[in-house]
C-alpha cells in the first residue's frame, strides 16, 4: 500500500484490493480486519505520526508482508514498525550488485564554487543555525520557547537547502552533463520546486529539452510529462515527487543538484536508476557547493553502496 495505488477503497472491497496510506490511516482503518493477509509496500512511511495506526492496528492474527529497500527513519520512528514487524530478510545492496539483480552504479562528485553572495548568504544562514543549535542545549524539558527555537531552526535549515539548490555553479554543471549524455533519459533530483524551474529555463536557453516533474502539476499533467520522457526531451527534473515508485530500466544517468542528509532519501535517489538491464552501468552525479555541508554527500552514497550504512 504504497504511493501508488487505488483511493476508491471505499467504493468497493474485492479479493484484491489496493488502497494508500492516506485514505487506509484516515478513512478505512477499521477495514484492516476485512483482510487476512496484507502487503505494506515503502513500509517506512507507516512509521510517521499520521500513518503509525496502520501499525498499531494490525494483530496477531494478520499475516503481513512488509517491504522497503530504506527501512530506518532519521526520527528512530522505524523502531515503531519493527516492534510489530521484525526484519525477517535483507538483501544489503553489495549482495544485489553482486548478482545482478540492480546495475552497479558508479557516483562522480562535482564540486562546484559559490559566488560571493551566495557564499555570503550561506555563512549567515550557518552562523545562524550555530546559534539556535547552541541555545538549544541549555533547554532541559520541553516548552513553548524551546518549541519556538525549533520551529526557528527548521526554517534556517530549510533556507539552507533552498539556496544550495539554486546555486548558479549548479546550472552550468547540469549542462555539461547533459551535453556528455546527449541521447539518454536523465533525471535531476532537487529540493525545491523553484530550483528546478529555474533550470529548466536556463538548460532550454542552453539548447537542451528539459521537462519538470512536482507536485504543483496535476496528476494529469504529471502522467503526460513522464509518457513524453525519452522521446520528446530526455532531462527530466525533480523535486522529491520522483525519489520513490517509479521503475524505468533505461535510464542510467542521475544528477542530484541538492540533497538532504537522511540515508533513507540518498538511497530511495539512487536507486530511481539501479534498475537492471544488460550491460547496464549506471551513472551518479552529486553536484556540490565546495566548503557546504554538502561536501559529505558524494561519500555517503558511497557508503550505503558499500554497505557500512545500516538501513535498518
Amino acid at each position: 500500500m504504497g504511493r501508488l495505488g487505488i483511493e476508491y477503497i471505499h467504493e468497493r472491497l474485492g479479493r484484491i484490493t489496493v488502497t494508500i496510506y492516506n485514505t487506509l490511516s484516515m478513512i478505512h482503518l477499521e477495514l484492516l480486519g476485512s483482510f487476512h493477509f496484507i502487503v505494506l509496500d515503502e513500509v517506512h512511511h507507516a512509521g510517521s505520526e499520521v500513518f503509525s495506526s496502520i501499525i498499531h492496528r494490525l494483530s496477531d492474527g494478520h499475516k503481513v508482508m512488509a517491504l522497503t529497500a530504506t527501512l530506518k527513519r532519521e526520527d528512530e520512528r522505524h523502531m515503531i514498525i519493527m516492534s510489530k514487524l521484525p526484519v525477517v530478510y535483507c538483501l544489503d545492496l553489495a549482495t544485489a550488485i553482486k548478482h545482478r539483480l540492480v546495475a552497479p552504479v558508479e557516483v562522480i562528485p562535482i564540486g562546484v564554487d559559490m559566488n560571493d553572495q551566495e557564499r555570503k548568504s550561506y555563512i549567515d544562514i550557518e552562523r545562524k543555525i550555530s546559534n539556535l543549535k547552541n541555545a538549544l542545549k541549555t533547554f532541559d524539558e520541553d516548552g513553548e520557547e524551546r518549541k519556538t527555537f525549533e520551529r526557528q531552526l527548521k526554517i534556517y535549515i530549510n533556507q539552507r537547502r533552498i539556496l544550495l539548490s539554486r546555486l548558479e555553479a549548479k546550472k552550468e554543471a547540469v549542462y555539461n552533463i547533459a551535453l556528455g549524455h546527449p541521447n539518454e533519459r536523465m533525471l535531476v533530483f532537487s529540493e525545491s520546486i523553484d530550483s528546478i524551474e529555474g533550470l529548466k529555463k536556463y538548460l532550454l536557453e542552453k539548447g537542451i529539452r528539459a521537462e519538470t516533474y512536482h507536485s504543483n502539476k496535476p496528476e494529469n499533467i504529471r502522467d503526460l510529462i513522464f509518457k513524453r520522457w525519452g522521446a520528446e526531451f530526455n532531462v527530466l527534473l525533480s523535486c522529491r515527487a520522483l525519489d520513490e515508485g517509479i521503475d524505468v530500466p533505461e535510464c542510467s544517468i542521475a544528477v542530484m543538484i541538492a540533497s538532504g542528509m537522511s540515508v533513507r532519501q540518498l538511497v530511495q535517489r539512487k536507486g530511481r536508476i539501479m534498475r537492471p538491464r544488460e550491460g547496464k552501468i549506471a551513472k551518479l552525479y552529486v553536484v556540490y557547493a565546495y566548503g557546504s555541508l554538502e561536501a559529505k554527500i558524494p561519500m555517503k552514497v558511497k557508503a550505503t553502496l558499500s554497505g557500512i550504512v545500516k538501513l535498518y
